[in-house]
């Protein structure tokens, strides 16, 4: 079966935007390590964004979220701020 979901503007537009918040996330935290300050835990999800974000954006606010990797877009997608 082959089923094609064009998303609408305003989904489309969250989902890019949620994945550029989560890339400037990752170089910010990358540029902070290589500083030499410590980021606990921190694995760069650089070029994983659309997986990420695009796997969780249609979460119900009910559904469970559980990561292990690499989630700092996953909590994006879930309307976290690091702001």
């Amino acid at each position: 079966m082959n089923v094609s979901v064009k998303p609408s503007p305003a989904v489309a537009s969250r989902l890019y935007e949620t994945m550029v918040a989560s890339r400037q996330l990752d170089l910010f935290i990358n540029d902070r390590v290589d500083a030499g300050d410590t980021a606990p835990n921190f694995h760069s999800g650089i070029g994983q964004e659309a997986l990420s974000v695009g796997a969780v954006l249609p979460l119900r606010e009910q559904d469970y979220l559980l990561y292990t990797h690499r989630g700092y877009a996953q909590l994006l997608a879930r309307g976290w701020s690091w702001r």
